[in-house]
C-alpha cells in the first residue's frame, strides 16, 4: 500500500518533492509551517517552496525516512548517495541539510567535507568547490603575504 503524501515542497524550476506523512515530524521547517503552508488551489493539499535543487531535497527527504526507519544510529556511510559524494556535491547539500533541521546530517557533511579538503592548496579547494578566484594577483600575494608574514616583492 503506498504510503499517504502529506504535502509537497516546490523546489527551483518548480520541480516538486513529495514528503511522506511518516517524514513529516522529523522536518522542524515543517513543524513550525504547518499552519503557514500555502494551500493548491486545485488539488487543497498543501505545500511549501524553497530555494533548492529538486535532487538535494529528495535527497534530504530519503534520508530522513531512511532514519526514521533504522533509528537514530543512522550514519551517512549507511546513505547510498553519500560514500560516492564529491566535496562539492556534499558542499552543496550542507545548506538543505541546515534548512530542514537535519543538524546530525549537516555534521556528517561537514566532516566529510573537512576530510575532503583537508591538506590540500587553495586553488585545488577552488577547484573541488566550484569556486572562481576573483583576486588579482596583487591582492592573492598580499593574503599570502599576511598568512605566512613573508613579503613576496623582495
Amino acid at each position: 500500500m503506498a504510503q499517504a503524501q502529506a504535502f509537497r515542497i516546490f523546489c527551483n524550476q518548480r520541480r516538486e518533492v513529495q514528503v511522506p506523512e511518516r517524514v513529516v515530524p522529523h522536518i522542524p521547517i515543517a513543524r513550525v509551517a504547518m499552519t503557514n503552508f500555502i494551500q493548491s488551489r486545485r488539488t487543497g493539499r498543501p505545500f511549501i517552496e524553497v530555494e533548492f535543487d529538486a535532487d538535494l531535497v529528495q535527497e534530504i527527504v530519503n534520508w530522513i525516512d531512511a532514519r526514521v526507519n533504522v533509528g537514530r544510529n543512522f550514519v551517512i556511510e549507511q546513505f547510498a548517495f553519500f560514500p560516492g559524494a564529491t566535496v562539492f556535491e556534499l558542499a552543496r547539500f550542507l545548506p538543505a541539510a541546515v534548512h530542514f533541521g537535519q543538524d546530525d546530517l549537516a555534521s556528517q557533511i561537514s566532516e566529510r567535507i573537512a576530510e575532503g579538503l583537508r591538506g590540500r592548496g587553495v586553488e585545488d579547494i577552488r577547484h573541488q568547490l566550484g569556486i572562481n578566484n576573483d583576486l588579482t594577483e596583487a591582492e592573492e600575494n598580499a593574503l599570502v603575504e599576511e598568512e605566512t608574514g613573508l613579503d613576496l616583492n623582495d
